[in-house]
């Protein structure tokens, strides 16, 4: 029988050379499927963990459906060479058998291999239907350095704090080049400036408040998706809404606040941070301001419709200084001038491939629209993940199916587990 705790790891792909199209699925930094990338490391890694108590699923994206096939031969290669890790593989062509014969009007919108929060939904509805405990979601750019990681991941779980039960616990990234769990930044700057030059100091802000309060585990306002634990009782209820283009981690975190569930940030807990060029928070590449924008824009809606969605216990003050001070009215003026910027710098077959359309006004109005209509579906989608849930629980012939793939420690790929 498999383990009763996943450890999962989605990993993006793109064509050779990671040449970007317009149409492409965007990811901080997919790999090129020429390349080797980070799986690697990062799987070497889990075999200081005990292997015994976990398995690893795999979800292989990609930017383009016709990379699939390359990006799964690639990864199927990686994961191959790894001994001594329970593993198994899931890609695009895997969800129909998964889904099955769950006739769920939302499923497809719910599940993907082509959008962040799409991924993460996955990540969520194969330990569903293998009947796991917990997911621990980490990245592939990421490195285990701690061997008490599982401990620390998963120790406080199901337990209460604070009258509060603890459903979701996150931990912090430890930064490659500062060794420490803050982000590099020069001087503080001027809290006047422009909230989107300032991220990364409001991050550090919002590390630094968490840390100067009593106790390890503390409610926090915002987690990292490569540091994140989910028990049961909560990934079985609360979906990554399928809506947000980015930044689907502290999306979650506010989506489980809207059904009375909190996230605890565990200050012990840390996964080492290497992102290849091109990846790290330093990087300030324009699809990522881009899609912070429109992530903003979506997330300010959704906290302002926190009554009708189901709790007056949810306010923007809750959730300073990050992500708050992006989500006021601050947020339109800081936005529009820093896409102005960048629209300044591009030729019109750049501005298409972000996705900025005719003018700034447009895309703000745009912005502004998607979330409304996005907001006004919630509802329906979290409804209807409860009930996908209910039915991939007991979808035997899908757990098959993925018990088919599992790869065994010490065995070879495709071998059925007993």
């Amino acid at each position: 029988m498999l383990p009763d705790i996943a450890v999962v790891v989605p990993t993006y792909w793109t064509r050779e050379g990671g040449v970007a199209r317009a149409g492409d699925a965007v990811y901080d930094h997919p790999t090129a499927v020429d390349q080797d990338g980070t799986l690697g490391r990062l799987l070497g890694s889990l075999r200081r963990l005990d292997t015994d108590r976990f398995y690893v699923l795999i979800l292989v994206a990609v930017t383009d459906p016709l990379v699939e096939d390359q990006a799964r031969a690639k990864v199927d290669g990686i994961v191959g060479a790894v001994t001594g890790l329970t593993t198994l593989v899931v890609s695009q062509r895997d969800l129909p058998a998964m889904i099955g014969d769950s006739d769920e009007d939302l499923a497809s919108t719910l599940l993907g291999m082509e959008q962040y929060s799409r991924v993460r939904n996955v990540q969520l509805a194969v330990p569903q239907i293998l009947g796991t405990r917990a997911v621990v979601g980490i990245d592939d750019d990421e490195v285990v350095v701690d061997p008490g990681f599982l401990d620390e991941a998963l120790g406080h779980l199901e337990t209460t704090v604070d009258g509060r039960i603890v459903e979701g616990v996150g931990g912090y990234y430890l930064q490659e080049d500062t060794g420490t769990i803050f982000l590099q930044t020069g001087p503080k700057s001027d809290p006047t400036g422009n909230i989107f030059d300032r991220k990364a100091e409001l991050m550090n802000e919002a590390t630094e408040k968490l840390q100067r309060r009593a106790g390890s585990l503390v409610p926090t306002p915002f987690c990292f998706g490569g540091n994140m634990i989910f028990s049961r009782s909560l990934f079985s209820s609360v979906c990554f809404d399928p809506f947000i283009t980015r930044g689907e981690d502290v999306d979650y975190l506010i989506n489980a606040r809207l059904t009375g569930r909190w996230f605890f940030m565990n200050k012990r807990l840390s996964i080492l941070h290497q992102p290849p060029s091109g990846g790290s928070y330093r990087d300030v590449a324009y699809h990522k301001v881009v899609q912070d924008v429109l992530r903003f824009v979506y997330e300010r809606e959704k906290v302002a419709a926190a009554p009708r969605l189901g709790t007056d216990n949810l306010r923007v003050e809750d959730l300073m200084p990050y992500p708050g001070a992006f989500l006021t009215s601050r947020l339109d003026g800081d936005a529009e001038e820093v896409l102005d910027r960048i629209w300044a710098t591009l030729d019109p077959g750049s501005r298409e491939r972000l996705g900025l359309g005719s003018s700034i006004d447009s895309f703000m109005n745009e912005a502004r629209y998607r979330a409304r209509e996005g907001i006004s579906q919630y509802a329906k989608v979290q409804a209807a993940w409860a009930r996908l849930m209910v039915k991939l629980q007991s979808a035997s012939t899908a757990r098959d199916y993925l018990l088919t793939h599992v790869k065994l420690a010490g065995e070879v790929a495709g071998r059925a587990p007993v």
